[in-house]
C-alpha cells in the first residue's frame, strides 16, 4: 500500500530503495461464529480493546467466569512490565491475554486466536472505524510461525462486527498518494521565536502542500492549545506537547 508513495518519496531524495517481501508461513482463518461470551473463552485467546479502562474491566470479568488468570499488556505500561506480562502468557501461567493494539508492535506472543471486542477506536475526537491495515496487524498475531499455535484464529465477540471483521481481513489495503508531515520539536521551537503558539499552530493549518506531502491536521492541537492556554506554563513548547495529549474534546469537563 506503501510502495509507489516510499518510491516517490526516495526517488526525490536521489536515494535507492530497497524492498523485501516476505509472505506468512502460517494459516489464519476467521472463524464462523462470534464468542459473543467472555466466559467462552479459552487458553491462548487474546481479547483486543482498545482502552485502559476496557482492559480492567475485561480481566476482571473473565477472571470471574472463566477461573482463568489473565495477563494485560497495553501501550502506558512500562516496557519491563509488558515484557513480563507477555512472558507470563508466553508460559501458560495466564493462559488468556487481555490488550490494546500494543500487541502488534514488538511483542512475540503464542496467541491461538484474536477476538475483537470491537471495530471501531477513538482517534483523539471520535469514534471511529478501524484502519484497514491495523485490523490486519493485530489479527495477524495470531497462530505465528513457531509459536504453540501454528495456524491462526481471528473473530469478534458480536456478530455485527464479525461481517466487518471479514470484510476487512478480505480487502486490499489502500494505497497512499502523499505523506503528512509535522515539524518535529526542536525546528517547532524556531518557529515560536517569530510567532506564538496559537499563530504557529494556524500558520501550519493553512501551509500548501505538494503531490507527495501534506501537512497533518492540528485542528485538534489547536482546540486542546485553546483549552490550556490560561494555565500558569512558562515554556509555551510545553503548552504545545500537551496539546499532543489525545482528548475528547466534547466531554463535559472540557466544555466547563
Amino acid at each position: 500500500a506503501l510502495e509507489g508513495l516510499l518510491q516517490s518519496l526516495v526517488g526525490r531524495m536521489g536515494a535507492k530503495l530497497e524492498i523485501r517481501r516476505f509472505e506468512r508461513l502460517s494459516g489464519l482463518t476467521v472463524e464462523e461464529q462470534p464468542v459473543r461470551s467472555l466466559g467462552a473463552l479459552k487458553a491462548g485467546d487474546c481479547v483486543v480493546s482498545f482502552s485502559r479502562d476496557s482492559i480492567y474491566r475485561n480481566k476482571h470479568a473473565i477472571e470471574q467466569s472463566t477461573g482463568l488468570p489473565c495477563a494485560g499488556v497495553y501501550g502506558s505500561l512500562p516496557l519491563e512490565t509488558r515484557t513480563a506480562q507477555a512472558t507470563a502468557f508466553n508460559a501458560q501461567n495466564r493462559p488468556i491475554l487481555v490488550a490494546t493494539d500494543a500487541i502488534g508492535m514488538g511483542l512475540n506472543l503464542n496467541i491461538r486466536r484474536v477476538v475483537f471486542t470491537d471495530m471501531a477506536k477513538f482517534d483523539g475526537n471520535r469514534k471511529a472505524p478501524l484502519p484497514l491495515p491495523l485490523v490486519k496487524q493485530i489479527a495477524g498475531r495470531a497462530g505465528r510461525f513457531r509459536s504453540l499455535f501454528p495456524d491462526g484464529l481471528v473473530t469478534t465477540m458480536s456478530g455485527s462486527d464479525l461481517g466487518r471483521l471479514r470484510a476487512a481481513m478480505e480487502a486490499p489495503n489502500p494505497g497512499y498518494r502523499a505523506a503528512g508531515i509535522l515539524p518535529p520539536d526542536h525546528l517547532f521551537s524556531r518557529g515560536l521565536q517569530s510567532l506564538d503558539l496559537m499563530g504557529l499552530l494556524r500558520s501550519l493549518q493553512d501551509a500548501e502542500s505538494d503531490s507527495l506531502h501534506f501537512v497533518a491536521d492540528v485542528s485538534g492541537l489547536i482546540e486542546t492549545a485553546d483549552l490550556i492556554k490560561n494555565i500558569a506554563i512558562d515554556n509555551p513548547m510545553d503548552i504545545y506537547r500537551l496539546s499532543k495529549a489525545p482528548v475528547r474534546h466534547q466531554s463535559r469537563a472540557c466544555q466547563r
